[in-house]
């Protein structure tokens, strides 16, 4: 009863805070069609981006499979929705869906995060997961050694382990670690048991019913959905680590303020490799370029408009968050290069080797990343890259069906958040940035295996989603996003930076520069400003 209490009390206080935590770009824009026939039509086009395969020689692009994974961290640390509902049931079996008005899905979705890019999803748990999240932060924490966070050695495989890292802190902690104890240094079974059915955290630590000792104790337990994104969240902990040992080494900064220090070091390093390194890799140079010089102008009128005074939470834009942002989803190769044991791991294993699939209560060793495979810049068209972003979205035959239902479930998303049409965004952007957008054409725009699904009612009202990754094989080749796409992205993660008072937008550095890793700490005597130096200083590479 007073897990449920206290629930209740943290969304009801989530949603009386003043000022809306969703918003949109382009609000004025025109609604998504609103008629009878529209669920169907969106079937019939998700159904046509899963059927036909791309040919195997265009499939991949030149970008390393750390950039969607990246991007998947990003959005997880910048948004959690609770209300699920708004987006209208996530199953191709849910009732139809009618586009809502925007005044009432601001008002009524909220983020659990504050849109900040704080790495909530690195260091705490959401508070409205309810009176255990305080304590799943505590273990999080090395014992002991409070200001490193806690990583532990994978289970023996009985096939060897990878070479990196050298230590034992390969994987997560998991709950296995925490089962028993007293309040301070453990959680009962009881009590997990006891929390609400509708939190997420309840649900994430059961399988088959009984508590899983396998989940991890992190910052976001999406980030155990799949062993590469749980793998990275493993090395920015690592990097945290290395971070804490250089400011212990150097003596300038108090026991007591380790821990704070190295989180503010981290998260400045994260937000300028998403600025200066992730972006980059997706935009189109000329859009990102003047969105940058511009700051953002469609996010700060966004954000004037839907956020209270004093409030310090960032409203995050919802034609990223429901559609730019989910250009990774062709992105997911069917198989990855996950180590020399798995140099073909399926999607199945993949998930397998997570925390809803391992047995015991660690990582197996031979399912640790070899990031050497990841995140090193591949060859064109090679096994080590991600595939290319387009609307090929099912990397082969056999996982045809669960790529239609993502396809489904994300256009549907779109259509019942009213999101404005492609054209319409389009229209918008290029009212204050005269001709940054250049809309497809018409043969661009129904050219390819998806033309008789867009020709029947979205030629002139196309979908946002599937309108990115049209745009992103006729003008970028799958090798990133076109112009509409980049502006969307660049305008949200700019924006959500730059108006931050505390983020590195408006710090400085060295001789009154902007803020870069030049003036940060350098593990090892290494400056991180790249993916790779990233790895390097985690002892990952």
């Amino acid at each position: 009863m007073a897990a449920a209490q206290d629930v209740r009390r943290t969304a009801r206080r989530a949603r009386e805070a003043p000022g809306a935590s969703f918003g949109y770009l382009f609000r004025w824009a025109e609604d998504a069609p609103d008629d009878p026939d529209a669920e169907a039509r969106l079937a019939a086009l998700a159904q046509a981006m899963s059927e036909d395969e791309c040919d195997p020689r265009r499939a991949a692009s030149d970008l390393p499979l750390i950039v969607p994974l990246f991007g998947q961290f990003l959005e997880h640390d910048l948004t959690a929705a609770s209300d699920l509902r708004t987006t209208s049931g996530r199953s191709p079996e849910s009732a139809p869906v009618r586009p809502r008005a925007r005044a009432e899905v601001e008002r009524s979705l909220v983020n659990l995060r504050d849109g900040t890019l704080d790495l909530e999803s690195l260091y705490g748990v959401d508070a409205a997961e309810g009176p255990l999240a305080g304590r799943i932060a505590r273990l999080m924490r090395e014992p002991g050694a409070e200001a490193r966070l806690r990583l532990v050695a994978p289970a023996p495989s009985g096939r060897g382990r990878v070479a990196r890292p050298a230590d034992r802190g390969a994987d997560l902690p998991r709950l296995g670690l925490a089962l028993g104890g007293d309040a301070e240094t453990g959680i009962s079974e009881a009590e997990i048991m006891a929390l609400p059915p509708r939190l997420r955290l309840r649900r994430s630590f059961l399988r088959d019913g009984a508590v899983n000792p396998a989940r991890a104790l992190t910052g976001d337990l999406r980030n155990d959905g799949h062993v590469l994104l749980a793998q990275l969240q493993v090395a920015l902990a690592r990097f945290h680590n290395r971070v804490v040992d250089e400011l212990a080494d150097r003596g300038d900064v108090a026991p007591g303020a380790l821990f704070e220090t190295a989180r503010r070091e981290v998260r400045r390093h994260v937000q300028w490799l998403a600025l200066n390194r992730w972006l980059p890799r997706l935009c189109d140079p000329a859009v990102l370029a003047r969105v940058r010089r511009a700051g953002a102008p469609f996010y700060v009128e966004m954000r004037n408009g839907v956020r209270a005074p004093g409030q310090r939470r960032q409203p995050a834009p919802l034609e990223w968050w429901a559609a730019a942002a989910r250009f990774r989803l062709p992105m997911i190769p069917a198989e990855a290069p996950l180590n020399r044991f798995h140099p073909r791991a399926g999607l199945a294993l993949q998930r397998r080797a997570t925390g809803a699939g391992i047995a015991g209560d660690r990582l197996p060793a031979d399912r640790t990343a070899n990031w050497s495979r990841l995140a090193v810049e591949p060859r064109a068209g090679g096994p080590r890259g991600a595939r290319a972003i387009g609307t090929h979205i099912a990397p082969d035959e056999r996982h045809a069906p669960l790529f239609r239902d993502l396809a489904l479930a994300t256009l549907r998303k779109g259509h019942a958040l009213n999101l404005p049409p492609a054209q319409a965004c389009a229209a918008e952007l290029n009212m204050v940035y005269v001709d940054l957008v250049r809309p497809l054409s018409r043969q661009g725009l129904l050219g390819g295996h998806t033309g008789e699904a867009v020709r029947d009612g979205f030629e002139e009202r196309t979908p946002l989603w599937f309108y990115i990754l049209r745009e992103a094989e006729v003008q970028r080749d799958g090798r990133g996003l076109g112009q509409l796409g980049s502006a969307i992205l660049a305008e949200s993660i700019i924006g959500m930076i730059a108006t931050d008072p505390d983020s590195i937008w408006r710090r400085r550095g060295r001789q009154g520069l902007p803020w870069s890793p030049e003036d940060g700490v350098r593990p090892g005597g290494r400056v991180v400003d790249g993916f790779e130096a990233l790895l390097e200083a985690a002892e990952l590479l």
